[in-house]
């Protein structure tokens, strides 16, 4: 509390754990949920929860999810990143902000970032997943 910013030590996305950077990532519920439907994009099954091992270690962690090498690699490491950015932001906005986003309401966010990325140049999300925006 030096900074005198709230802390209430539960992950404020499901307010039922402690809340560690694994925590908020990889276990929460709400974290879960948000990586089950991105698993079910094109060429993102490795980033289906159901897979996942119990490693307390975030490095490794995100090592095993992007062990997929050349463009759909970069892309890949590029996805996990903008999830656990908007993750990150969802968390803040919880505990600065006290606003508080659905799970499916954060999923249609995170894929309206996800094609502003690509509009923005990231060619490998693109090559990635940007078939889901063809309609």
């Amino acid at each position: 509390m030096l900074r005198e910013w709230p802390n209430s030590y539960f992950c404020p996305l499901c307010y039922r754990n402690l809340e560690t950077a694994f925590h908020l990532v990889a276990e929460c519920p709400f974290s879960k949920q948000v990586w089950s439907v991105v698993a079910t994009w094109p060429f993102c099954s490795n980033l289906s929860p159901d897979g996942w091992t119990a490693d307390q270690d975030l490095q490794k962690w995100f090592k095993l999810l992007t062990t997929v090498s050349g463009h759909q690699g970069k892309g890949l490491q590029t996805l996990v990143l903008l999830v656990i950015w908007s993750l990150w932001k969802e968390r803040n906005n919880r505990i600065f902000k006290q606003e508080e986003l659905s799970a499916p309401r954060f999923i249609a966010l995170l894929r309206d970032e996800v094609r502003t990325w690509i509009f923005a140049g990231a060619k490998h999300l693109d090559s990635l997943v940007g078939s889901i925006f063809i309609e």
